[in-house]
């Protein structure tokens, strides 16, 4: 995806041309292998529309509410492991909507009740998927403005975080053994491994994200002290963003499809790690935070080419070490 807008435009086109195949897709048969072929081809587009409205602000084609109401592709007996990783990238891609949705969304700043009874689906696992219909899709970075912080430190933002966490686990649980990757920081056995892996902790990093951004923004005074819960969500989102870095250094070492996204993904964690760093509640949490942004600056060296989004991202980590180590003399002057 080292082109990723130019993809967008074809991803884009085959949506829209396959949504207009709907009213005839009815008419076939359910085991119509053409039929079976066009929704591999809707989920296909629906993974890929999400990821890419995560980095972008693009016209969305509506592909979500069609995947709504679609099961989730069929797989022959023979279909093999290729088939299951299928499935699980897209369970998993559903259930990063909704916790994007909900938990960012203006539903949850305006209408917190609301949003309770939006989070208590059923689990998000591949027989049971989580709505993409109510999640909405999945939404930018930028979606975090919509968030009112105020609102984490209440018990009901703590049991729609509970309930995100159930759902995510559930997942994981549900994969069958012969792709459920180890949620550790060795390097990945083959690529999909370390994908599945990077799906897990981002989802993980989301739910705890609005923690950490509370701590860091709202200045919690002695008078206020951090409610248990923001402090438990915040370890989960940094301890998360330090395993992406490190299986993602991994993943860096050589070309794959996902460069081009893990690279981008990688300057959210270290803007998040950082502000971890510089938040004296949450600095006991990121005691490597050198050692994070070294590999992160060494993993995205080689793909720094002259006027690309990498040469930018890399020169930007090296700002932020700077002024880490600034900031840290002049905590020790």
């Amino acid at each position: 995806m080292n082109l990723p807008l130019q993809a967008w435009r074809m991803v884009h086109l085959t949506s829209i041309n396959l949504q207009y195949s709907v009213a005839s897709s009815r008419e076939r048969r359910p085991h119509d292998d053409t039929a079976t072929t066009s929704t591999r081809l809707y989920w296909a587009c629906f993974i890929f529309e999400s990821d890419t409205l995560a980095e972008f602000h693009v016209p969305r084609t509506g592909i979500e509410l069609v995947v709504d109401k679609l099961q989730f592709p069929t797989l022959s007996i023979s279909s093999g492991r290729d088939a299951l990783l299928f499935l699980a990238v897209c369970s998993i891609r559903r259930l990063l909507n909704r916790i994007h949705s909900t938990l960012y969304s203006t539903v949850l700043s305006s209408n917190a009740a609301a949003t309770t009874d939006a989070a208590a689906p059923s689990p998000a696992s591949p027989s049971s998927p989580v709505s993409s219909q109510q999640a909405g899709g999945t939404t930018g970075s930028s979606s975090t403005a919509h968030l009112h912080l105020p609102r984490v430190a209440e018990a009901r933002f703590d049991s729609v975080c509970t309930e995100l966490v159930r759902q995510l686990k559930t997942w994981f649980a549900s994969l069958p053994d012969e792709i459920r990757p180890t949620l550790d920081n060795r390097v990945p056995r083959e690529l999909r491994d370390g994908w599945l892996r990077l799906r897990y902790w981002s989802a993980m990093h989301i739910i705890g994200r609005p923690s950490v951004l509370y701590i860091a923004m709202m200045a919690p005074s002695a008078d206020a002290p951090i409610p248990a819960h923001v402090l438990e969500y915040s370890k989960l989102c940094l301890d998360s963003s330090r395993s992406i870095i490190i299986v993602s250094s991994h993943i860096l070492a050589q070309r794959t499809p996902y460069t081009w996204m893990i690279i981008h993904a990688l300057l959210a964690h270290i803007l998040i790690v950082s502000l971890a760093a510089m938040t004296p509640a949450l600095q006991p949490l990121v005691p490597d935070t050198a050692e994070l942004l070294g590999q992160v600056a060494a993993a995205v060296k080689p793909w720094a080419t002259p006027d690309s989004s990498a040469e930018m991202i890399a020169w930007f980590v090296q700002v932020v070490r700077q002024k880490l180590r600034l900031s840290a003399i002049n905590r020790l002057g």
